[in-house]
């Protein structure tokens, strides 16, 4: 793929999700003209792109809509939900186009239906039966009704070629955005019901036969259209209408960097350029014998390179940055979708998305965010005579925030909601036997509140499209756990719940623990380990083929790594085992170890080739050449 190609599939997206932004708002506000203008800009900026490019087909699709918006910003016509859907349905099929033009490199040749049903759909409304223009008993023209119908049919036709197409790398994106561009499309043309049977069956992962019967029903031209293959292989939880994990694992593969950061860089590769300098001037006094010099120049320039490799450190961290916008602007899509398909008025209101994290981090957050989000608008914000009989108003309000705390990032979600009820997850908690009713009932409000983070774990006694399920928030300590960070929950009865993100900034760059396992030094992430301890092996209980020992009241498994990891020699022989508490996804292991090491901060290069499919976080170098190999111990199968 070219560069001017890469260049305009870049700024499309950003057109994109600019666009999207701007009309959510605008739909929220009616009186926002800088809303509307916002959105204007946006479709008419990626129609002149797709002009350059020479993108006929999407030009002409862009243009039509860019003509609605422009009646809008006249006053000539509202930007009511039918139309806001209608340019959401435009920019769906945009963006399944820039996935097709990413993996070819060139535009596709067969675009034109699918722009010609757009272009119909964006026809004016049919003027009255009988009204004062047409006479009576004279004959219809062709009236635009009839045109939208055709468009429709065309534009349902046309998703349908499109998830025909190859089932490659891409594909899971283009079959996502096909599928929502053609609810959209239904419910646009007033078929709701359609629509809302569509996503069901899309979200439950349907067979195929359910799929085209449904569509079959909205559209004789969608017969035989195939279901898309990940939705069906994939859990429902998992299959969401939108593909929205699947967007937020195909991930940016360009940054955009700040030339102040280049330049940056630039300064410190001139400064290393001094201390080499300085390097050969030490190497000519050893060769002199000039020792007595060379100890305290020695030292000097090692406190200078400890510096200068630490602002090197932090200049190439900031290069991979992104700011959470690059995920929260995802969201209020996608809260409207809920709200639509949960039949509850929703806002969501976003704070902080211009702090900035590691790309890794930023695009990491997207799943967890989702489970958080759909828990709230589906539990948390209660339906809407349930809020005005409790004197709320009828809008349910999620925050969504971010913001630094020293070298923290924290991401909040917080809601208005009814809070979390401890009464019904004691009692669901016993039902499933978690634990036992005189524990649960020992247990605080705050301890009740973590088992909704327990593996399976809903209150919810029926299977909706958005919770039910039970891997929800599991999932979300899961993921946040594995970047290194964690999760904490607040609830207040009647007044709402707050889910509170705890991350590093960075991934690359970690504290470890070293240790010892059959002469392998290995590393261990640090955010895992509680401490350190010694434990008599008379303390030590065998539980079947298992041990374990009991470490502050509690007992905690214990494993040894050199088993687990098949390493040579055996770590039983002393008389005391050296022995790692660690924290991993809310339960306490020991991990035992022939030798405990250091702390220290490190670089993680990824595994990559054959190595890329170990439970590993990453490697560094030592001091003395060795690899270190840091262990992930969400992954390691203990």
């Amino acid at each position: 793929m070219n560069e001017f190609i890469e260049q305009f599939l870049i700024e499309a997206r950003e057109l994109v999700e600019q666009g999207t932004a701007d009309l959510l708002a605008a739909e929220q506000h009616p009186d926002d003209a800088e809303a509307v203008a916002g959105a204007f800009r946006a479709f008419h900026t990626l129609k002149g792109a797709a002009g350059i490019i020479d993108f006929a087909a999407m030009a002409r699709a862009l243009h039509a809509a860019e003509d609605a918006l422009s009646a809008v910003r006249s006053g000539a016509r509202p930007l009511d939900r039918d139309l806001t859907g209608r340019c959401l349905s435009c920019l769906d099929q945009v963006v399944a186009w820039l996935d097709l033009i990413a993996q070819s490199g060139e535009p596709p040749a067969d675009a034109e239906a699918a722009a010609d049903s757009l272009v119909a759909l964006f026809a004016p409304d049919p003027p009255p039966a009988n009204g004062p223009d047409r006479p009576t008993g004279q004959p219809d023209p062709v009236p635009a009704a009839s045109a939208v119908s055709e468009a429709v049919d065309a534009l349902l036709a046309a998703q349908a070629a499109l998830l025909r197409g190859p089932r490659d790398e891409g594909f899971e994106g283009r079959a996502a955005a096909a599928l929502a561009t053609a609810v959209n499309v239904l419910r646009a043309a007033g078929e709701g019901d359609a629509a809302a049977e569509l996503e069901r069956l899309a979200q439950a992962g349907a067979g195929v036969a359910d799929l085209v019967r449904a569509m079959r029903r909205a559209s004789p031209e969608a017969d035989g259209l195939p279901a898309p293959a990940p939705a069906a292989a994939r859990s429902p939880q998992q299959g969401g209408l939108r593909g929205e994990e699947a967007a937020a694992d195909s991930g940016a593969r360009s940054l955009r960097v700040d030339i102040g950061r280049v330049d940056a860089l630039v300064r410190l590769a001139g400064e290393f350029t001094v201390l080499m300098n300085a390097a050969g001037h030490a190497a000519a006094l050893a060769e002199r014998g000039e020792g007595r010099a060379l100890a305290p120049l020695l030292k000097r320039q090692h406190g200078a390179l400890e510096r200068l490799v630490d602002a090197f450190q932090h200049a190439v961290l900031a290069l991979r940055v992104l700011p959470l916008r690059h995920v929260f602007q995802r969201f209020p899509r996608l809260v409207r979708d809920m709200a639509q398909a949960l039949d509850k008025p929703l806002r969501l209101v976003i704070e902080g998305e211009a702090t900035e994290a590691d790309k890794a981090i930023v695009e990491a957050l997207f799943e967890p965010l989702l489970h958080i989000l759909r828990n709230a608008a589906d539990h948390a914000i209660e339906p809407a005579a349930a809020r005005r009989a409790a004197g709320k108003p009828e809008t349910g309000l999620v925050v969504l925030r971010a913001r630094r705390e020293e070298d923290r990032l924290v991401v909040e979600v917080e809601d208005d909601g009814g809070g979390l009820d401890t009464a019904r997850i004691r009692a669901v908690a016993a039902a499933r036997g978690v634990a036992s009713p005189e524990a649960l009932a020992a247990l605080t409000e705050e301890e009740a509140g973590d088992l909704v983070f327990a593996p399976g774990f809903s209150t919810r006694p029926d299977v909706t499209d958005y919770s039910g399920r039970g891997v929800g928030m599991d999932a979300v300590r899961v993921a946040v756990e594995r970047l290194g960070g964690r999760v904490a929950l607040r609830s207040r009865p009647g007044l709402g719940t707050r889910v509170r993100l705890d991350l590093p900034v960075s991934i690359l760059k970690t504290e470890v623990m070293t240790v010892e396992v059959g002469g392998q030094v290995l590393g261990l992430p640090l955010d895992v380990v509680v401490e350190t301890t010694r434990i008599p092996r008379a303390a030590l209980a065998r539980i079947g083929a298992a041990r374990a020992f009991v470490w502050r009241g509690r007992t905690v498994p214990l494993l040894d790594l050199s088993g687990v990891l098949e390493a040579e020699g055996s770590t039983e022989r002393s008389s005391e085992a050296l022995v790692v508490v660690t924290l991993v996804a809310g339960a306490y292991g020991g991990l035992e170890v022939g030798r405990f090491g250091e702390r220290m901060s490190v670089m993680l290069r990824p595994m990559e080739g054959l190595l890329a499919g170990l439970p590993c976080l990453g490697t560094t170098l030592l001091g003395d050449g060795r690899v270190l190999i840091v262990l992930d111990l969400h992954e390691l199968q203990l």
